[in-house]
């Protein structure tokens, strides 16, 4: 301890609240690309905000062997925040009518078209495997080090096809 222990603690909550900002900043960065109507949904703030949570409980899982030390709290903010990045990606983003043709088109290039791959990788990869290690293998540090590594993969797939799939969708 380098007496440092009181400053840490009055700037948690600061932390907290400049961390969730910047989670959500990129979806203002995207509300005015006009022509990029998928990256206007209302949910992206939120969406954001989970992925945020997910990764970052994902980055600490994959630290905690080396460190032997894995909380169950942890395992369940991981967990949820996978299952809740699933619910808002598959119901909210994909499985409700988009605002405009340009946005349908591009979600429709993301879940059946050039970047369907990414779409079910992100899924199947990155958000099933890892839930199903939750669920079955939550004692097992290794086991939940790769669960936050395959969830980080996914992440990575979806936010890829997410950012490209409206670009490549004309907007007139």
């Amino acid at each position: 301890d380098l007496g440092f222990a009181d400053l840490a603690n009055l700037l948690i909550w600061p932390g907290v609240v400049l961390a969730i900002l910047s989670a959500v900043y990129t979806a203002f960065l995207f509300a005015p690309a006009e022509g990029r109507a998928l990256w206007q949904s209302t949910l992206l703030p939120a969406h954001l905000f989970v992925q945020a949570i997910m990764a970052g409980a994902a980055a600490l899982l994959i630290a905690a062997p080396f460190f032997r030390q894995t909380s169950n709290m942890l395992v369940w903010t991981f967990g949820l925040s996978v299952l809740v990045n699933v619910l808002i990606t598959v119901g909210g983003e994909f499985g409700t009518p988009h605002a405009s043709q340009v946005a349908a088109a591009a979600a429709h290039l993301i879940t059946h078209g050039k970047y369907k791959p990414h779409y079910w990788f992100s899924l199947i990869v990155g958000a099933v495997l890892p839930l199903a290690v939750v669920a079955f293998a939550n004692t097992s540090p290794l086991a939940l080090a790769v669960a936050g590594l395959l969830s980080l993969l996914g992440l990575f797939a979806y936010e890829w096809a997410f950012v490209m799939a409206p670009q490549e969708v004309p907007n007139n």
